[in-house]
């Protein structure tokens, strides 16, 4: 959908907006928290000291699941930008060690954490423009 423009575009919208909407993400809340923690359970059998690249282990595969689930097959739409949007936020945690503070005492949600870094811009580099 990335690529797609006009009347292409369009068409691919319609056909996985409802799999997207509010409702359908809220219900996909327990799923993809299973499949993070899954993920971040993963990430624990790592030896003490030895370097992990969280893009590969958690940013990549998180997005191709969820989707895979919503959809009930593998797709990459929405992908890059869902790597994109986690990605940033793994690095403001590990950076801003009072901030992570702030989530794990339960002050901010999650949420907050993935959707903050992007209010002042997206997270994909990618340039498109789309015809109403």
């Amino acid at each position: 959908m990335l690529t797609a423009y006009g009347a292409d575009h369009r068409r691919l919208r319609r056909m996985v907006a409802p799999a997207f909407s509010a409702r359908r993400v809220a219900e996909l809340k327990p799923t993809i928290r299973s499949l993070v923690t899954e993920l971040i359970d993963d990430l624990a059998t790592a030896p003490p000291g030895q370097v992990v690249n969280l893009r590969e282990r958690l940013a990549h595969p998180l997005p191709i699941a969820v989707i895979g689930h919503t959809m009930s097959l593998m797709i990459n739409a929405g992908y890059e930008t869902t790597v994109n949007v986690i990605d940033p936020a793994i690095f403001a945690m590990l950076t801003s060690p009072d901030q992570l503070d702030l989530v794990r005492s339960g002050q901010v949600a999650w949420e907050d954490v993935v959707e903050e870094p992007f209010a002042p811009s997206p997270p994909s580099s990618t340039c498109r423009c789309a015809s109403p």
